[in-house]
């Protein structure tokens, strides 16, 4: 959990539980000039590595090898999720099912038939599915490196919003992050 505001000491503000944190670590491929690289289709490649909960790290403090995965902003194909947001739908299932069952009610017009104020009571009961303790969702932590670029970035807030995750924050690399890259294989 997130710490309250009330007397949170500086080493514990950026802080979520173990079982609910995942972090992603954003790069960009870049050639020996610092352009950034392009796959065949003309798109840049935008490289995530992540993990879930906290670093394992060893007696010294250094994170131990082979923790971080690695995927690309790959969307859907015939409605089935791939890429980070594959990985970001099976942490939040709970709660976009909730939010499923909500679209329907709006899309009926379920909440009052008037469209504004359906639409108003949709997006409050949506807020509460969002921050409803017991449906487990996760809290998404994004890193980006000093290669990334701006697209990386709003792909992953753009993820954010359609995985229906609204607990996230853009964050530095600290030492451990950068130590676990340049670990990566």
């Amino acid at each position: 959990m997130l710490p309250t505001n009330e007397k949170v000491q500086k080493e514990n503000k950026q802080q979520a539980s173990s079982d609910k944190a995942i972090t992603l670590l954003l790069d960009t491929e870049r050639d020996d000039n610092g352009n950034p690289k392009v796959d065949a289709d003309g798109k840049m490649k935008n490289v995530i590595y992540y993990y879930m909960g906290q670093p394992q790290l060893d007696d010294a403090g250094n994170p131990l090898p082979n923790q971080l995965l690695t995927e690309a902003f790959l969307g859907n194909e015939d409605n089935v999720q791939r890429g980070i947001r594959k990985i970001l739908y099976d942490r939040n299932t709970k709660v976009l099912a909730e939010i499923a069952k909500l679209k329907e009610q709006w899309r009926n017009k379920e909440f009052s038939s008037d469209k504004d104020e359906n639409q108003r009571l949709y997006d409050e009961a949506a807020a509460k599915v969002r921050n409803q303790e017991d449906l487990d969702w996760p809290i998404v932590m994004i890193k980006a490196t000093p290669q990334a670029s701006w697209e990386s970035v709003i792909s992953a807030l753009d993820e954010m919003s359609i995985s229906e995750i609204s607990h996230y924050q853009l964050e530095n690399l600290n030492h451990v992050d950068s130590l676990m890259l340049n670990l990566k294989p």
